[in-house]
């Protein structure tokens, strides 16, 4: 899959709202980070990260919707959806440079912003603004990885489903009833209980 160069500025704002959002960024900064933005156009269905491929870009979701999956006993199990304003790259293969255990997947037509690692690691040599951003990026997503274990752990399946609600309620409307099942980590049975008591 071939990125494109991203000339139209106002077409990656939102990736740079995004990184500002952590801590603010340089002008300098945000310059050198419009030079080496690329973007991905995604047909619904494609396979954006294979299993046991190393992860070369950090994706940021502008428009659509990405599943995170992995196979168990033959079964899919999804665990992360990248709707818009999200991150869709799997963070310890980017960052360690190591085999994904993980597939990604556009579920709907996606456009996707992104920055190879490559082009991160010279930016972050050169601007410790941003550097800070990666750290607490990457800080984030293994807290939301620890949460998401805690919560299959300790949670009814009734306070997943509701925590899903509650944090993407459009979700519901866009991805179909068992990939959620899938992510709740229920059987599509279940989860069609759990929508009838409400």
């Amino acid at each position: 899959m071939t990125p494109s160069n991203s000339s139209n500025f106002h077409q990656m704002e939102n990736f740079i709202k995004y990184l500002n959002s952590y801590s603010n960024l340089s002008k300098k900064t945000v310059e050198n980070l419009r030079e080496n933005i690329v973007k991905f156009e995604l047909k619904k269905n494609t396979i954006l990260l294979r299993q046991e491929q190393i992860c070369q870009y950090l994706y940021f979701v502008d428009k659509g919707i990405l599943k995170q999956y992995y196979y168990l006993n033959d079964n899919e199990v999804i665990d992360y959806f990248a709707t818009e304003n999200k991150i869709a790259s799997s963070i310890s293969s980017l960052f360690g440079q190591k085999p994904s255990n993980k597939i990604i997947e556009a579920i709907e037509d996606s456009t996707l912003f992104a920055i190879s690692f490559k082009k991160l690691e010279e930016l972050f040599l050169n601007h410790a603004d941003l550097e800070r951003v990666g750290r607490l990026i990457a800080t984030e997503a293994f807290i939301l990885m620890e949460e998401r274990v805690l919560s299959l752990q300790f949670h009814t399946a009734k306070r997943r489903y509701d925590d899903l609600v509650k944090t993407n309620p459009d979700i519901l409307q866009r991805v179909s009833l068992g990939n959620i099942a899938s992510y709740l980590g229920i059987t599509q049975v279940t989860l069609s209980r759990i929508r009838s008591q409400k």
